[in-house]
């Protein structure tokens, strides 16, 4: 009696690819959607008898694997596979080569894995003789809008395919009068485009048990792509319209080259304004296959001190106060990822709004989100996650003060439906642009 060695593993890497939709990714190895099953066979050194031998397969991952962490996952034969749940089952023995049929966790931790197989030959005298084979390549597992269980699931194809899978893209700029567009290649297949979303998961250290969660890697991932003085991260923002030791904001054209740029220097790639960091976090989480597009918010409002109105001060005289006021911009822009929150009441699934782009420190971080769109619709402003930010910037009213010698201030005038024009996105399998306002903002007077 011998033990049972695996000699190598076939991990039918172009059959899986296709089917788990991620044959358009760079990267050569095996990058599985959570949640559902691929094929693979393992050849052992010997004839493979179902009475004597049995093997486990062994999922790591993360800095510091451990089992109770839920970073070390050991996958045990079943009958049937559960479809979102861990586990393995036969599906033809052939002498020496087994091929199964696994799953992996709908809820897995997202990133890259380490395979093992774990093999146990019971012996006639009752011991067991036990061997282990390490696969040389990392399998990498990330999110999957096409599973049920998935927290990202989203039920129409078209739409997954739109802010899953498409690569480009186009975002709305300019004034209400004068709209542009400006597309953009996401290329969120691009080899640099995983390794630098695995790298700011890295930066972001956020824990390993956390990464199966879009809420918490949208927050993490979104305060990692702004580079501020607190802490680094991918983009420098800049907008005082001086780029002599940078790269423009208006010279960018796709995310790959700043993400590459980020990889090899290890710092902020300079520059970029409200678009650009739009832009390279839908790149972000559409490789890690969270649903994510660009909203371009027309003549949004910047609420700096949480007030949720947007206050102008003047002198008795009439002269402005600048320093004092809260501004409007033309358009800004941020995004929007598709997840459930079982975080919050029922009705708040859907897409969740946040701003990568660095505006206020708020709770010692410069984030902003994510928070459920409809929330923001309804006034929800209780549920946190910048809820009263994001309002402000769509729904607050301005407020005209005046100011006197001693700092008294008194309201003259309020001015409502000023901003929250026009918000747009492209729209499903056109370059049209999509009005979205009616999302975020009920019509004056309802």
């Amino acid at each position: 009696e011998i033990s049972l060695r695996p000699k190598c593993l076939d991990l039918q890497r172009t059959m899986n690819r296709e089917a788990h939709r991620t044959c358009s990714y760079e990267i050569p190895n095996l990058i599985l959607r959570r949640g559902q099953t691929f094929d693979m066979s393992i050849a052992f050194d010997r004839v493979f008898s179902e009475q004597d031998d049995t093997f486990t397969l062994q999922f790591v991952t993360g800095r510091k694997p451990m089992q109770s962490k839920g970073t070390v996952i050991s996958v045990h034969k079943a009958r049937e596979v559960n479809p979102g749940s861990w586990g393995y089952q036969i599906t033809e023995i052939d002498e020496k080569k087994v091929s199964i049929k696994v799953c992996t966790s709908a809820s897995a931790i997202v990133g890259k894995y380490q395979l093992f197989v774990d093999t146990v030959h019971k012996l006639k005298d009752g011991a067991s003789q036990k061997c282990r084979y390490c696969h040389p390549d990392d399998i990498f597992v990330i999110f999957n809008p096409w599973c049920v269980g998935d927290s990202v699931y989203l039920e129409e194809e078209t739409h997954r395919e739109e802010f899953v899978l498409n690569e480009t893209g186009r975002i709305w700029m300019g004034t209400v009068g004068k709209f542009c567009v400006r597309p953009w290649n996401f290329a969120q297949f691009d080899d640099v485009c995983l390794m630098a979303a695995l790298s700011m998961m890295e930066k972001s250290e956020l824990g390993d048990p956390a990464r199966g969660n879009p809420l918490l890697v949208v927050k993490a991932l979104s305060r990692v792509i702004n580079n501020n003085e607190r802490d680094g991260g991918v983009l420098v923002g800049n907008w005082s319209g001086k780029y002599d030791d940078g790269i423009s904001p208006y010279a960018w054209n796709g995310s790959s080259s700043i993400l590459e740029e980020f990889l090899k220097k290890r710092k902020g790639v300079k520059y970029g304004q409200c678009w650009t960091f739009s832009a390279i976090a839908t790149t972000v989480f559409r490789a890690l296959g969270i649903p994510t597009r660009c909203i371009t918010n027309f003549r949004s409002a910047h609420d700096s001190d949480y007030s949720i109105q947007i206050d102008n001060f003047w002198t008795p005289e009439g002269r402005p106060r600048k320093m004092m006021d809260d501004t409007i911009w033309d358009f800004h822009v941020w995004n929007e990822s598709w997840f459930r929150r079982p975080d919050l009441p029922e009705g708040y699934d859907g897409w969740q709004a946040f701003d990568p782009t660095p505006q206020e420190c708020y709770e010692g971080v410069f984030t902003c989100g994510p928070c459920p769109v409809r929330a923001i619709r309804n006034g929800d402003l209780y549920l946190g996650y910048d809820t009263k930010f994001l309002f402000a910037e769509v729904n607050g009213d301005r407020v005209f003060w005046t100011v006197d010698s001693e700092g008294n201030m008194t309201p003259v005038f309020k001015d409502i439906d000023v901003v929250g024009k026009f918000m747009s996105t492209k729209a499903v399998n056109t370059i049209s642009r999509d009005d979205v306002t009616s999302k975020y903002k009920h019509e004056t007077g309802d």
